[in-house]
């Protein structure tokens, strides 16, 4: 009888593994990180944006809120009035445009990220109940799910948002709700072929409890998708709350997001481009270093995809270096 066994890893990385007898699996991800250039910037971008929305008073030039007007829409690299220069220039009544962005991105990151959590949760719940106990719960969680993504989710939102008013708080919830259909789907799809495999059946001859078989068994073969998903949804959300934000009925003044700030800079974009382009582009960097960090960590959490993404660059590497040896050996 024949087993097949994951690829061989060479002895440099055998030996890395810990006193345990584990791999050191985050070393070898480390190192397939550093061979994707792409993904690399992309992790490299999202660390200096948590780290600025973070701690805003080490990075921030200027205070979000201290107004210039002798400063008043100046270009991007024009000097400070006796401070640093204004990299992306100043608005209106002369605030730094980088400062209002750190600020902006704090509110609309943090939003973002409790929003996932929450409808995640939420869904995540829900759909471990449906998939496994099935009956009147699956069927309930279903309809009420089909129901709510057979409308658009702006459209809802905004509804919404328009009849309890806008808001920090009101905008949160509408954003949490409005999403946990999409996690109690696919984690009722998964849980649906995982409860037919044959640990979960072996677990239930030996007496376990539904609980047990959930959490033990089941969920921990969820946290690939689930991660994913999260990711992806958390640029979803950002995009969202710019856009409900930038129709009135999101993030209020005297606070601050990207979609605020596209809406008062829209007034002088022909005067003022910056006011616009800045929040605009980190918008887009924001959502696209997201996605492509999420799509190497499905690769990378994957049991069954991540020999292929450990391996991926090294794979090269050996190639390249076989073809110089052999140019070598010709010459």
């Amino acid at each position: 009888m024949t087993t097949t066994r994951p690829p061989t890893i060479g002895a440099a990385d055998t030996s890395a593994r810990g006193a345990a007898g584990k791999p050191s699996s985050w070393r070898m991800a480390l190192r397939s990180l550093l061979r994707d250039w792409v993904t690399l910037l992309a992790g490299i971008y999202i660390v200096v944006l948590l780290v600025s929305v973070a701690f805003p008073a080490f990075v921030s030039p200027y205070s979000a809120q201290e107004q210039n007007l002798r400063q008043a829409l100046l270009p991007p690299l024009s000097p400070g009035d006796g401070g640093p220069p204004h990299i992306l220039g100043t608005d209106a009544v002369g605030r730094d445009v980088l400062s209002l962005l750190i600020e902006g991105g704090r509110i609309s990151i943090t939003v973002a990220v409790i929003s996932v959590l929450l409808s995640g949760l939420v869904g995540v719940v829900l759909g471990l109940v449906a998939g496994y106990r099935r009956g009147w719960v699956d069927d309930l969680v279903m309809r009420v799910s089909d129901l709510q993504l057979g409308f658009p989710t702006l459209l809802i939102a905004l509804f919404v948002l328009f009849t309890i008013g806008p808001g920090f708080a009101n905008m949160l919830l509408v954003m949490a709700i409005l999403r946990w259909p999409v996690y109690a789907r696919l984690t009722r799809g998964l849980v649906l072929s995982l409860r037919e495999r044959e640990f979960v059946e072996g677990a239930v001859a030996l007496g376990a409890g539904p609980m047990r078989i959930i959490f033990r068994h089941i969920l921990p073969n969820l946290v690939s998708p689930l991660v994913v998903l999260a990711t992806l949804e958390l640029a979803r959300m950002i995009l969202l709350e710019a856009t409900l934000s930038y129709l009135g009925l999101g993030i209020q003044a005297p606070l601050t997001s990207w979609g605020l700030q596209i809406e008062v800079g829209n007034e002088k974009i022909r005067t003022a481009w910056w006011l616009v382009t800045m929040p605009g582009t980190a918008m887009f960097l924001t959502a696209l270093s997201v996605t492509l960090f999420a799509t190497w960590l499905r690769g990378i959490t994957d049991p069954t995809d991540r020999w292929r993404w450990l391996l991926r660059g090294s794979s090269t590497h050996k190639t390249r270096g076989s073809r110089r040896r052999r140019k070598d050996e010709s010459r």
